[in-house]
Order: structure tokens, then sequence, then C-alpha cells
């Protein structure tokens, strides 16, 4: 992660206090979303406002307009999946297929969107991003926002809006252009595809994949054999195990396997295959403190850098329709979970990211 703190309208002393009001998940249940059938495990929907800077090397993205409807969830879809395996050299070293794209309606996942499931390995998304999306914010005296709570899609936004209130008297819905929800979403996509990417390197490190396996085939054996030939195309992708029984890595990792942690060339520091994402399996870390999850702090952080590097070259320069202040905040709403977990994990065991040179 880099850290910025020059971005003259953020109020960084609400971070404690928004976290603590906002009402953050407190556990949600490893595998993510196979057993209980919904997304609820794995979300983007809690946004607080810290800090920013661009990271270097910029590519372009080229946004897209009209009708939201799958296909176009879809190409979003397919786009950030190409640049990350284009962009995160560790991929080269594992045998990863590109996760099936699920696309099912669960009106009790309203603020969820999207999944990542290795059993499967499928990345689902629920019908609720076709909707509009709204940051929930307060704005200073000279109407700049000042404090960006929450981005929701409409139905989240609508069920949370008078608790938010209560806690923020003059908090405002404010709508995000095409561009801008756009935006948001591809993190959320790169943050999903990050998890694909920790689930692939404990399933290919040696002493890490026997351990990921046993978990996995707990919940394969209390489900059991299913016949798929008379399902729908959904159910056959969700209830698919074969990816899982048949994996075989590319090679055999070394048992010490690190990731880099940032794709800033200045960020030296590593996370451990090991000691981070499959301790934080083997904690059952999500039911005790999911904010401070390493495994969420790293897909948190990389769709955090995702969005500086790919989406916008600055965050001054022009991305159409999308306002400044608002590219900011949601990038931002990565950025600040990533902070709280990396202050907060070593009060649940978890050593600090290795420094390399």
């Amino acid at each position: 992660m880099v850290n910025f703190n020059n971005i003259p309208f953020l109020n960084v002393n609400n971070f404690q206090r928004t976290l603590s009001q906002a009402g953050r998940p407190s556990g949600f249940p490893y595998p993510f979303s196979l057993v209980q059938g919904n997304l609820e495990h794995d979300v983007f929907q809690r946004s607080t406002l810290s800090k920013t800077e661009s990271v270097s090397r910029p590519e372009k993205i080229t946004q897209q307009t009209g009708v939201w409807n799958k296909e176009r969830l879809e190409k979003i879809y397919d786009e950030v999946w190409n640049s990350v395996t284009r962009n995160v050299p560790e991929t080269k070293e594992l045998n990863i297929e590109k996760p099936k794209f699920i696309f099912e309606e669960n009106p009790e996942s309203k603020g969820a969107q999207a999944a990542y499931n290795f059993i499967n390995n499928s990345v689902t998304f629920n019908t609720n991003n076709l909707e509009d999306y709204y940051l929930h914010a307060t704005k200073d005296k000279d109407g700049n926002i000042d404090n960006l709570i929450n981005t929701l899609n409409d139905s989240a936004s609508q069920a949370t809006f008078e608790r938010d209130k209560k806690d923020f008297p003059n908090i405002e819905r404010i709508k995000l252009t095409d561009a801008e929800k756009e935006l948001y979403l591809r993190g959320a996509i790169a943050h999903e595809l990050r998890h694909c990417i920790q689930e692939h390197l404990m399933a290919s490190t040696k002493g890490c994949a026997e351990i990921q396996r046993a978990q996995y085939q707990k919940v394969v054996d209390d489900i059991g054999d299913i016949d798929l030939s008379g399902l729908d195309e959904n159910l056959r992708n969700k209830l698919d195990f074969s990816y899982f029984k048949n994996y075989k890595p590319k090679k055999l990792l070394n048992k010490d396997m690190k990731l880099k942690f940032s794709m800033a060339k200045s960020d030296k520091r590593y996370i451990s295959v090991k000691d981070h994402y499959l301790k934080d399996v083997t904690d059952d870390m999500q039911h005790k403190a999911y904010e401070s999850s390493p495994l969420e702090m790293d897909a948190n952080n990389f769709a955090f850098e995702y969005l500086l590097r790919y989406a916008k070259s600055a965050p001054g320069s022009k991305t159409a329709n999308a306002r400044d202040e608002i590219f900011l905040g949601i990038v931002n709403s990565f950025d600040i979970d990533v902070d709280y977990a990396l202050q907060t994990m070593g009060q649940y065991g978890f050593k600090p990211l290795i420094e390399g040179k």
C-alpha cells in the first residue's frame, strides 16, 4: 500500500468514529459464498474517505456507456481479468483458469456486489449491480465533500440511509455518474480477482496446499454428489466442484512463498502465503475480525491500486463524467480498510508484512 495524506477535502479525523458508527460486518464464514448461497460473505458496501495519490505507470481504461445489463457487466469483468493477469507477474507461476462469470438475482443481498469462490472457480455477481449507485456523504459550508460514508447501490442506499442519517445528520445521497459507477465496480471486481490469486497461491505452495484442500473438502463432503444434468446454467456453475477436485498446480512453490503487496516499485513489502493467507483461513479469521483480515486487506489494497493505476493517470486528471472528488472517494473506499487492517491485524496474531529489498 502507498500512504498519502495531501488531499485537502479529506476529513481523516473522522475515521475511527465512522468505523464504529457505520456498522462494519462483524464476521463472514469461510469459504465465502458456496454454502450460504448468497453474496453476504465478501461485499463492497462500506466506505470511508481517507487519502490517495496516483501509482506510477498508469494504463488507460476505455469506459463504456449505455444501458447496464449482464453483457455490459461481463465485458467489464473480462477487461479487469485481462488487466490483472497482465500486471501480476506471479500469475504466470500459477495454473489459473479464468473464473466463471455467474450472474444471479438475490434480493436478500442488497449491498453485495461480487464474491469469488475457489471450489467452483467463479465470481458471482448480483443483479443489484445494474441499479444506480449512490454516495452517502456530508459536505462542508462551501459544498465540498468532507466525509464519505458509503458507496451503495440503490437498494442498499434506501435501506441504510436513515440509519446513517442518525450518525451524520447532514448526510446526502449523491448519485454516481455512469463512469463513476463503472470505476467502483471495476474496483470490486479487482478485489475478487485478488482473492482468486490468493487461493491459487495457497493451492500451489508446499505445506499450504494440503491444509487448504482439507478445508474445502469438508464443504464438498457436506454437500455431497449432485446430479448437474437437470440444472440451469447458473446452478450447474455453482455446484460443479470439478475445478477444486481436479486442480493441480503448475508447480509447487517454495514453502516460504510470498507475494509483493503493492504494485508500486517503491513499496518493498511482501505478504506471506503461509503466515498471512493460510493463517487467516485456518484461524477462521473472518469470524473474529473481518475488517482485520489479511486476505481482505490485501484484496482491498489491490483494488485501491488497480483503480489508481488503470482507471486514472492521477487524481487531478480527467476521466469522462467522473468528478475528481468522487473518484478520490471511490478509490479511498478501498484504501481506508487497508489502513485499519494494517493497524489491527497484529492484535489477532498476524506478523507484520515482510520488508524486502
